[in-house]
């Protein structure tokens, strides 16, 4: 049966029978299954990550490492069902492998800052130099730890801002882990007025401190004078409290030192100026 004949082949007919026809047929077949043995396979990976999550937190698997072994999984399934499509589709691997050789050299080059935070992760994995969940300071930036990744780590700030920080970064500047101890000290400086006796100022402040669960009795909390200011004696507050309570307990101690001066009329001295003006006979 003709199915069509095309004005300028003058002397060539198609029909089903015809190689050009088959030959189309057979390869949008095998591009048909290449595809859907890609999507396919991508909606499997995404079950299989799901269900691996799910199986690592019930046997309380490390949190550092969820994220990190995850992505690193999700990546090798996702090259295996690619190179199954392909090779559905009827091309070639060992020449595609070849030219993606090729190619991964130059990438490699342009992507060093990658392969330099794929490396910092998995030093990251081996030393613990901190967790998921972990209080960190890097870079001048400050957050609990949320996910150790293959390229980068994701902290959460006060503001409840994800900051993610290159792994790379994180292995080469220093790191400061406040939920390595069990208690991190918080300091509050505040002046008050040089006729004031310091001693009573110190045992109020200390007394309250005590009253406050936010704050540990041990190591024991400190009232110091730091220096002689100019307009007034500069004490410095300092306390211990739990890591996980570090900012909350920052402003509840600022709050608690205002509570004692209001209560006890203790003066929080300010630089004031006196201006003389005088009077000139007209």
């Amino acid at each position: 049966m003709k199915l069509f004949e095309i004005p300028f082949l003058k002397n060539e007919k198609l029909s089903l029978d015809s190689p050009i026809i088959q030959s189309i047929i057979s390869h949008g077949m095998k591009i048909i299954i290449g595809l859907g043995i890609w999507i396919v396979g991508f909606w499997i990976i995404k079950k299989i990550n799901k269900l691996i999550s799910t199986k690592m937190g019930q046997a309380k698997f490390d949190p550092s490492l969820q994220g990190f072994l995850g992505s690193l999984l999700s990546f090798m399934m996702k090259g295996v069902v690619v190179m199954m499509a392909v090779s559905a589709m009827g091309l070639e691997l060992t020449s595609l492998l070849a030219i993606l050789g090729g190619a991964a050299i130059g990438v490699g080059m342009a992507l060093q800052g990658s392969l330099s935070n794929f490396a910092g992760g998995i030093l990251i994995l081996m030393f613990k130099p901190f967790r998921v969940g972990d209080l960190i300071e890097s870079d001048d930036k400050m957050g609990f730890v949320q996910a150790i990744d293959l390229l980068n780590s994701t902290i959460i700030t006060p503001g409840h801002k994800k900051i993610y920080i290159p792994n790379a970064n994180v292995i080469s500047k220093s790191i400061t882990n406040l939920s390595t101890s069990d208690y991190v000290r918080i300091r509050s400086r505040v002046g008050i007025r040089y006729d004031q006796k310091i001693a009573p100022v110190k045992d109020m402040i200390l007394e309250e401190i005590s009253n406050n669960v936010a704050f540990l009795l041990y190591p024991p909390p400190r009232v110091d004078i730091e220096e002689f200011g100019e307009n007034s004696v500069h004490l410095v507050v300092s306390v211990f409290v739990n890591p996980n309570n570090y900012w909350t307990s920052n402003y509840e101690l600022n709050d608690l030192i205002k509570q004692v001066f209001d209560k006890n009329n203790i003066e929080i001295p300010f630089p004031q100026r006196v201006v003389y003006q005088k009077n000139i006979p007209a």
